[in-house]
């Protein structure tokens, strides 16, 4: 990761800490330093998101070394007419190495990057694989909220977990979703002046299922805009949710961090 611009270390850490719910570290990046600057500021929980077997293997890598870190495993909607249908090798990473979510999966039209029919068939086998290993699934979906709600539809078990991560849609779609029992993630992009949608969606979700993450290195929130995002500016979201939802950020941050460990599964912290 170039160009990022350094925190602000004159701020006062979040307390108590918050939960970077979505991040990507690549073998480019320095992942202790992004890491370590993100603790210094109150973030001391990150989950890191497999997007391709390549990504997964090394996002369980990361989890593996370090108690904060937790991976997933998934296949993300980009590179959906280049999966072969083998599942396989997802099971078995799935199996072998203890991530905490199927993810990110989904479907993205606003790219199209692949397919919308292999985006369909991927995201519905790789929503099957998280019911069969009883693992909550992270869900992209942009530009594609009613195929989204149909697949969830006719492929969601009984119970099982999912979030709408980066939500970035109308506030409409709120409700279909919440009635399906989803989780929703925001990001920086509530913190870009022409995203209100973002803001008036984010006043509708129900504070139990509500968290936030920094999709690292993509979005970084303002002031930092325009360069590589980290999980240390996870403390100008918290903050900027904190003031659209009337809350103190000690609240938002320990809400959120509450709501990470219920949607994950997590016993620990």
């Amino acid at each position: 990761m170039t160009n990022t611009v350094d925190p602000d270390s004159n701020t006062s850490p979040l307390s108590p800490p918050a939960f970077d719910t979505h991040v990507h570290i690549y073998p480019e990046d320095d992942a202790e330093q992004l890491l370590t600057r993100a603790r210094q500021r109150g973030i001391q929980s990150f989950v890191v998101v497999g997007s391709n077997i390549t990504t997964s293997e090394q996002a369980l890598s990361l989890a593996d070394s370090r108690q904060d870190v937790y991976a997933t495993v998934g296949l993300h909607p980009h590179e959906a007419d280049a999966f072969d249908g083998d599942l396989s090798p997802y099971l078995n990473l799935m199996e072998r190495g203890n991530p905490v979510a199927v993810g990110e999966i989904g479907l993205d039209y606003y790219y199209d990057n692949s397919s919308r029919e292999a985006q369909r068939t991927v995201f519905a086998n790789f929503l099957q694989a998280a019911a069969q290993q009883e693992l909550p699934a992270v869900i992209h979906c942009r530009d594609a909220y009613q195929d989204c709600l149909d697949i969830l539809r006719e492929h969601l078990k009984p119970g099982q977990r999912f979030e709408i991560h980066c939500f970035s849609g109308d506030p409409a779609w709120i409700a279909p979703f919440k009635e399906l029992g989803a989780w929703f993630s925001f990001n920086g992009l509530i913190t870009f002046k022409k995203a209100q949608n973002v803001r008036d969606a984010l006043q509708k979700v129900p504070m139990e299922r509500l968290l936030l993450e920094t999709d690292t290195p993509y979005l970084a929130p303002e002031p930092y805009r325009g360069h590589p995002n980290e999980p240390a500016y996870m403390y100008e979201i918290v903050h900027r949710a904190a003031s659209e939802l009337a809350m103190t950020p000690e609240e938002i941050s320990r809400v959120t961090n509450v709501n990470a460990r219920d949607f994950l599964n997590l016993s620990d912290g």
